[in-house]
């Protein structure tokens, strides 16, 4: 029997929806993943106390993940095509975690703007491989 893992779908979400829930869904899902990846600085933070980008990071992730309920109309049809509702779609998590990676370490990734562009750029590149 095959066992699902909780990381990869969002709980609770309704069957049906509306282009603005998915939205709104889009927007918890980045948020969760920026959160997952602000976790992760956090505990490398502790290993290496003097390294301070990961508090920094973590700290940019963390004000991100707060600002993606601000998901602009803009961005969110930027995304729309490549996001799948629930979050299970592979490459849609593996880029939400290496934009988020990203975000707070690199000088041209240090806003939620900054951070959807940069996705933007990542699921447009892996569309193209895929």
């Amino acid at each position: 029997m095959r066992r699902e893992s909780r990381h990869h779908v969002m709980p609770n979400l309704p069957k049906f929806t509306n282009n603005s829930q998915e939205k709104t869904h889009c927007a918890e899902a980045i948020a969760y993943g920026l959160n997952r990846v602000g976790k992760s600085r956090r505990k490398t933070d502790i290993r290496y106390p003097g390294d301070f980008r990961n508090i920094r990071a973590a700290e940019t992730l963390a004000r991100s993940a707060s600002d993606s309920a601000q998901l602009t109309d803009e961005q969110w049809n930027q995304l729309k095509p490549y996001y799948c509702y629930g979050g299970v779609d592979a490459r849609w998590r593996e880029s939400v975690a290496q934009a988020a990676g990203q975000l707070g370490f690199y000088q041209s990734v240090k806003s939620f703007p900054a951070f959807v562009d940069n996705l933007i750029d990542l699921l447009s590149r892996s569309s193209i491989a895929a």
